[in-house]
């Protein structure tokens, strides 16, 4: 099983840091796989025998990837300087976590670039949304992904019931089990 897992491990890897390659092709799709792919990875790598620390390491350097993917994509549209100021500001985040081992950082540099970011991509998929990414109405889906952002990262990496205390959720260890007992 953990041979097994580490191969899926790897095709899952190979595919996170390929994806982001491709944004500029179908942003929407690409994004939902890289989000899919971010989802799934951390039971596989449970599986596969990984520490948390080791997959903590993976997950986000994988993660940073797509941040810059975002960045690149964003390059030449209006929303590019909104971007890179959030890039920015998760970058200091990831650097002092991972040169602290302190996640209670996200919460002060927090991940508000991606959420800005799905937003801008609802926008292309619901044309009304357009507007709001025109000059300073960016201050609208910029507020709306803070308020997003804020509470998952307290519940991810401060408060939370597994990520934020440097070690694998219950959830993740049950293999699914939790949440079979639950719907039963």
């Amino acid at each position: 099983m953990k041979r097994y897992s580490l191969l899926v491990l790897i095709i899952i890897g190979i595919s996170r840091f390929i994806a982001p390659l491709f944004l500029a092709l179908n942003p929407i799709g690409i994004y939902l796989i890289c989000a899919f792919l971010d989802i799934v990875d951390g039971q596989v790598a449970y599986q596969a025998g990984f520490s948390f620390r080791r997959y903590s390491l993976y997950d986000k350097l994988l993660d940073y990837w797509l941040y810059i993917g975002i960045v690149l994509f964003c390059y030449q549209l209006s929303i590019f300087p909104v971007i890179f100021i959030l890039f920015i500001i998760r970058s200091v985040g990831q650097f002092l976590v991972e040169f602290t081992r302190k996640e209670k950082y996200f919460l002060y540099f927090p991940n508000i670039l991606e959420r800005f970011f799905v937003f801008y991509l609802l926008s292309l998929i619901y044309q009304p949304l357009a507007y709001l990414f025109i000059g300073n109405n960016q201050i609208i889906p910029l507020t709306i992904s803070i308020f997003i952002t804020l509470p998952h990262e307290y519940l991810f990496h401060v408060n939370g019931p597994g990520y934020g205390h440097g070690s694998w959720s219950s959830s993740i260890k049950s293999k699914g089990q939790l949440i079979k007992k639950n719907v039963e």
